[in-house]
């Protein structure tokens, strides 16, 4: 999981579906999974458990690996907009 900030829009798209191949996103590998580089923070975690919360599945989760990046302002989306 990455937490990416507000600059960090494009990359934040294009991992979400909206392909850009102009696009060179710069990434890391932690436990052989890719992080976006520069990001906030990241989070690796194995799932424990998954349980069904009405409509939505629940994941629960064991946190492997957690690293805290600069301070910024964090990307929030709220129904779909920034």
């Amino acid at each position: 999981m990455n937490f990416v900030e507000e600059r960090q829009q494009a990359s934040s798209a294009y991992f979400d579906g909206k392909r850009d191949d102009t696009l060179d996103v710069a990434y890391i590998t932690r436990r052989e999974l890719p992080l976006i580089d520069a990001s906030l923070a990241h989070i690796v975690a194995r799932t424990a458990a998954i349980h069904e919360a009405g409509d939505r599945l629940l994941y629960i989760g064991h946190i492997q690996h957690l690293q805290l990046g600069e301070q910024r302002k964090i990307l929030v989306f709220y129904c779909g907009k920034v």
